[in-house]
């Protein structure tokens, strides 16, 4: 009986060090972007991916990044995926610019901080509720 409860809590254990895939949203701001803009886009998101965050199972794409990885890698990307996830288009950066500016960014990185809680939420809060909350924003 001891065996049997030191094996269950092993595979516990085992079970909640698993790596798990977790889609990552992107947006871009102001403007369309171009094959430009996405190369460039991705060539700084795999930068912090893998020389920041040490991550080397992912997939860069237009609009989402799919990482596999340990939950605690999740957590480090997560804290600072809405600042990454935002793609700013706009030259000069609106840090510098009009309020009007920084209230986009804001507003992007508000939206997916929640997409990003809804994937640890339970129960789930479905993406219409959070859309939902974000009227004058899109993300595409």
């Amino acid at each position: 009986m001891a065996c049997l409860r030191l094996l269950l809590i092993s595979m516990v254990g085992l079970l909640a060090s698993c790596a798990t895939v977790r889609e990552y949203p992107r947006c871009y701001l102001f403007r369309a972007p171009n094959t430009v803009d996405i190369e460039l886009a991705d060539r700084d998101t795999k930068k912090l991916l893998s020389e920041a965050l040490r991550l080397d199972e992912f997939s860069v794409g237009k609009d989402a990044v799919v990482v596999n990885a340990l939950p605690n890698s999740h957590r480090s990307l997560a804290a600072v995926w809405s600042s990454n996830g935002c793609v700013n288009l706009r030259r000069p950066p609106p840090e510098t610019g009009e309020i009007n500016d920084k209230w986009i960014v804001s507003r992007c990185q508000e939206f997916l901080d929640d997409l990003l809680k809804r994937d640890e939420a339970v129960p789930q809060i479905p993406r219409t509720t959070i859309a939902n909350k974000y009227p004058d924003f899109t993300c595409h």
